[in-house]
């Protein structure tokens, strides 16, 4: 029984310091909940000073990276925001899908206290109200590359979790296309930078 306690401890031990999975946390900040890269938000209520109007918002969203090895991870997001009033979409937007993928290359050969490198493509479409009476589906379609570079700092482990403090700034190419064919496609080059971003890895 004493052995095998022992080994049970030492499995979970090198289970601890040998982390495939991560998750980041950011978007948080500014107030946005389709901005959020791990969400879970149910609710619905009368909206402030439309008493009488029932306002639905469902948000999930979900990422995830794997580390083949510790110098290279691949991951995926997917987000699903969807916001009803009174059972319609009131605004562009208000119904959304973004679906992705990313690579991270790691230069120390290590996941925690090292620089790192990320690509990434994704691709947001958003449906057109249909609380109004346009003529023309005017549905959006947004595709995104996108290369990180930041640096994760250990916070230290909690409950078999490493915690990193992980800033990035972050080059984005996007090209958005309207279902509306009388609108022009729009190219836009972003440069961001993510002070307020954790990643976990476990």
């Amino acid at each position: 029984m004493k052995k095998f306690i022992v080994l049970a401890v030492a499995a979970l031990s090198m289970n601890a310091f040998a982390a495939k999975h991560m998750v980041s946390l950011y978007g948080y900040e500014g107030g946005n909940t389709t901005d959020r890269s791990l969400d879970f938000t149910n609710s619905a209520g009368g909206e402030y000073n439309t008493v009488n109007d029932r306002v639905e918002t469902r948000n999930l969203a979900l990422n995830y990276a794997y580390a083949i090895n510790d110098t290279y991870q691949v991951g995926a997001v997917y987000k699903n925001y969807n916001k009803q009033t009174n059972g319609d979409i009131g605004a562009a937007g208000d119904k959304s899908t973004t679906m992705g993928l990313y690579a991270i290359y790691n230069f120390a050969g290590q996941l925690s206290d090292t620089n790192y490198l990320a690509l990434g493509y994704s691709v947001y479409n958003a449906e057109d109200s249909d609380a109004g009476a346009a003529t023309v589906e005017d549905d959006v379609k947004t595709n995104t590359w996108s290369v990180d570079f930041g640096h994760r700092f250990s916070m230290g482990t909690v409950w078999g979790m490493n915690f990193n403090y992980s800033p990035s700034a972050s080059v984005q190419v996007s090209k958005t296309t309207h279902g509306d064919d009388a609108k022009d496609d729009l190219s836009s080059t972003s440069l961001t930078l993510n002070f307020v971003k954790f990643d976990v890895l476990f």
